[in-house]
């Protein structure tokens, strides 16, 4: 990696970004589970308080248009700068208090000076942003297949894609463009007091709209959806089946139920797992205490 991305991968690990140094972006987006946490619905915070939302996995985060389940932030150079001084998340309570607890924190301000000329909360940004642009996976047995080995792919797994793109999920979760189009839609998972892409635009027409996830992963990014209400895949797939949430008019139109045979159910799943890189890659070695000086 280079020096900048190094400097973020250290930051990444370092517990001192949170105000009672307890928590580091590591905390919640956990290498081992996706670079999310699949242990719970929705982000812990400082003092174990919850959050409204899931925690969206890192991986491959450096091809996303929009960031945060809102889309409200539009650039991983300074996407980091929202949790470092939310409230409820790292709790910084103004930019100074975090810049100086770094400072007296090992050799932090030599080597953001010998990197940026020295050490503020842009410059935090922006090493956490390089280091995100690590995180990338692209050797998925899709991949694979799409790069004309014909073998990677099963045949069942083929079945599966045909499946996906029959009932429309390619619509949004675009096979060309990481699975996603980075735009925001009302799926019907629930009527609640989070407004989502709402509160960025103030925008009546986007109560309720949330940001499309890239299924790149998937297979390792549980629980599902933006409040973590759904804890498998094979859940997410009876959700959008059944049609409940269409009973909703201000849910997407192209939200139709569809039905599955037990046998297209399976063959769908397994496309959907085929979406994961399983290669050593997203299987990070280093952990949340090992020092990286």
């Amino acid at each position: 990696m280079s020096e900048e991305a190094t400097l973020g991968q250290r930051l990444f690990f370092e517990k001192a970004l949170s105000i009672d140094g307890s928590m580091s972006c590591a905390s919640c987006h956990i290498p081992e589970q996706g670079f999310t946490d699949n242990s719970r619905p929705t982000a812990t915070g400082i003092d174990g308080s919850t959050l409204r939302r899931n925690t969206p996995t890192l991986l491959n985060v450096f091809a996303r248009n929009v960031l945060f389940h809102d889309g409200r932030e539009t650039s991983l150079d300074t996407q980091a700068i929202t949790p470092l001084l939310h409230p409820q998340e790292m709790g910084n309570p103004v930019v100074g208090v975090l810049e100086d607890r770094l400072r007296r924190l090992k050799d932090y301000e030599q080597t953001f000076t010998n990197i940026y000329g020295d050490l503020s909360i842009e410059n935090i940004a922006l090493a956490l942003a390089a280091f995100a642009r690590t995180l990338n996976t692209n050797n998925s047995a899709f991949d694979r297949w799409t790069a004309r080995d014909v073998h990677a792919l099963s045949t069942t797994q083929k079945t599966g894609f045909g499946i996906f793109n029959r009932h429309g999920c390619g619509e949004c979760h675009l096979a060309d463009s990481d699975f996603t189009e980075d735009a925001f839609h009302n799926t019907g998972v629930t009527r609640s007091s989070d407004l989502s892409r709402f509160e960025v635009t103030q925008d009546t027409l986007d109560r309720y709209r949330f940001r499309t996830p890239t299924l790149r992963n998937i297979g390792l990014t549980a629980p599902y959806m933006h409040n973590g209400s759904i804890p498998t895949l094979e859940g997410v797939v009876h959700f959008y089946a059944t049609g409940n949430q269409r009973e909703d008019p201000s849910v997407d139109a192209r939200m139709l139920p569809f039905s599955l045979s037990d046998n297209d159910l399976e063959a769908l799943l397994s496309f959907l797992n085929a979406l994961t890189d399983s290669s050593d890659n997203p299987r990070w070695s280093w952990r949340q205490d090992q020092d990286l000086r």
